[in-house]
């Protein structure tokens, strides 16, 4: 891998291929929508295989198998642009896991592929099991801790809020007033 940074005039592509000489890109400009998506789709093996964690890509395969609602809402997807680019993807995607990984990537920084967010999985653990304690960690704070709520946590866990506050006592006070 060449570590150079790409010049401010060179094409997305030319770049790319400067970072990962290795890497076979002259058949995705054909279903690709344009330069950037192939740098998203190319960009993102690369991603997985050299900057996740093994516990980050975990998730990420899980999130995308079939059955799982985000990859049935990418499969979705895919097939509509088969159908309005006259391309074949639907099949490579559901058949190679890192692909759909990686389309993925592409379709949702497109904005063509929404993930579920936290707010709505906690509304559904609350709907499907209204007995059950929930406890949200992470990403705890006064605005995020209010609609945990009201999606139906009833545990927050608020560290990195309440430690990297100038006044401990009175970020305590902000999530206690939720």
């Amino acid at each position: 891998r060449n570590n150079a940074a790409p010049t401010a005039n060179q094409n997305p592509m030319e770049a790319f291929s400067s970072l990962y000489p290795t890497t076979k890109t002259g058949a995705l400009a054909l279903n690709a929508k344009n330069e950037l998506s192939i740098a998203d789709h190319e960009g993102f093996h690369a991603a997985e295989d050299l900057v996740l964690n093994s516990a980050e890509r975990q998730i990420i395969v899980n999130a995308f198998k079939p059955g799982r609602p985000l990859f049935d809402a990418l499969m979705a997807s895919v097939r509509r642009y088969d159908i309005e680019n006259k391309t074949r993807l639907a099949d490579e995607v559901a058949s190679t896991p890192a692909e759909a990984r990686a389309y993925g990537f592409e379709f949702w920084r497109r904005g063509e592929l929404q993930a579920e967010g936290a707010l709505a999985k906690i509304k559904s653990l609350r709907q499907a099991f209204p007995h059950v304690k929930l406890e949200v960690d992470g990403g705890i704070n006064p605005e995020t801790a209010k609609k945990c709520r009201d999606a139906g946590a009833d545990t927050l866990v608020a560290g990195s809020h309440i430690f990297t506050s100038p006044d401990v006592e009175a970020a305590i006070k902000q999530l206690q007033a939720v």
